[in-house]
């Protein structure tokens, strides 16, 4: 008998061809078994009929917008939603672009209850995000370290 291994399921949803063709290619390189969707309409129908263990969401689709995409998400299912967004107005950036997070702050966002205990979770997901951008881009160090205080994002 063989030994079982798990592909957990990915829907990348991003209308421009090339951005969903190369983080398909990605994926699929890397074990995962993924879906393509083109628009919003498209991603809904597929998490109705499939369960995904991730959506990748493009935030700003055509016709059915990403944001509305995440409200229709919620009638479906809970599903983890990386979201890509190429905005580059302010108001669509982070909030307050040099605010310093602290581990208190993104593990209550995260996960909706204060920390208590080790911060070490808080530095291994930090450092596991650094890794993966710095695949992406190494020409730039994203999340900087705020010694004593917690993290703040350079875009």
């Amino acid at each position: 008998m063989g030994i079982k291994t798990t592909r957990y399921k990915v829907l990348v949803v991003d209308d421009d061809a090339t951005i969903n063709e190369m983080l398909n290619t990605y994926l699929n390189r890397n074990g995962y078994d993924v879906s393509s969707a083109y628009s919003g309409t498209e991603a809904v129908l597929l998490m109705k009929t499939q369960i995904f263990d991730l959506v990748i969401l493009d935030l700003m689709l055509p016709g059915l917008s990403g944001e509305q995409v995440l409200e229709k998400m919620k009638e479906i299912r809970q599903i983890p939603v990386i979201g890509l967004s190429a905005k580059d107005d302010a108001k669509s950036k982070m909030e307050h672009p040099q605010q310093v997070f602290t581990k208190d702050m993104i593990y209550e966002k995260l996960w909706n209850e204060s920390l208590e205990g080790t911060e070490n979770a808080i530095n291994v997901h930090i450092s596991n995000i650094r890794k993966k951008l710095s695949a992406i881009d190494n020409s730039k160090q994203y999340i900087k370290t705020v010694w004593g205080i917690g993290f703040k994002l350079e875009i």
